[in-house]
């Protein structure tokens, strides 16, 4: 997060786009400081493993 914003929350869209990709809605805030921090403690990689997980389950 060295661009200066927090990571509130990170999820996927239960939706796949229009050319079957993942799409991610991530809620950011500005930060005090300019690295900014995970305030949830969230993993990217986790969510987007999950993601995967998910949405191969709904075309299975």
């Amino acid at each position: 997060m060295s661009i200066g914003f927090d990571l509130c929350a990170l999820d996927f869209s239960p939706i796949k786009g229009p050319e079957g990709n993942i799409e991610y809605l991530i809620h950011l805030k500005k930060s005090e400081n300019e690295a900014g921090e995970n305030l949830g403690g969230l993993d990217p990689v986790i969510v987007s493993d999950r993601a995967f997980e998910t949405l191969a389950k709904q075309h299975a």
